[in-house]
């Protein structure tokens, strides 16, 4: 769900030359064994809500490393910031894969490139003047391209800051709003 450590891997997954595959926290455990697969995903960070899932992936997936959030912050915090290498990216590289919900088959792995993911970013800027003091609060799933590359990443390009909430609340909203005085939103109808 939508917590700092999926964007921290997000950017972990950027720095090491590799793919990210957000997944969507609904599905079942066959839906995201399916996924890591087809993906050809190699490591799985997982959040401690998700236990039971993570328990049945185990005997689906195989030859990938589960790694619990709670062990790649203690990772990340023991880390020596100067032993880390960025590797060079290509902007033609897929920077991540996101899956599509399968309504009428199998999920299919959109691949978007890291220019794909810049892109993104400047054009939404050029449409909607984000400004370096905004405050964009993110209770739509980042496991969606809308509120991964439509409100955390423009956020985060023009040094806004992102309020992460798991989930939509209608009165949690309308009191974060109001406590961390949010300017940018994203929604669907429904919300």
């Amino acid at each position: 769900p939508n917590h700092p450590a999926f964007v921290e891997t997000l950017f972990a997954t950027g720095a090491l030359g590799a793919t990210f595959v957000p997944l969507n926290t609904r599905l079942a455990a066959p839906e995201l064994a399916y996924i890591l697969a087809d993906s050809g995903a190699r490591l799985l960070v997982w959040d401690p809500r998700a236990a039971s899932t993570v328990e049945a992936l185990l005997s689906m997936v195989d030859g990938a490393q589960f790694v619990g959030r709670a062990a790649m912050e203690a990772a990340m915090t023991a880390a020596d910031p100067s032993s880390v290498d960025d590797e060079p990216v290509d902007e033609h590289e897929t920077c991540l894969i996101l899956y599509t919900s399968g309504t009428t088959g199998r999920p299919k792995g959109v691949m978007l490139t890291h220019a794909n993911i810049a892109w993104n970013s400047v054009n939404l800027l050029l449409d909607v003047d984000l400004a370096g003091d905004e405050v964009t609060l993110v209770s739509a799933p980042m496991f969606h391209v809308a509120a991964l590359n439509q409100t955390v990443l423009p956020t985060f390009l023009k040094g806004g800051t992102s309020v992460l909430v798991p989930a939509f609340d209608p009165a949690g909203t309308l009191d974060l709003i109001e406590k961390h005085r949010v300017t940018f939103l994203f929604g669907v109808p429904a919300m």
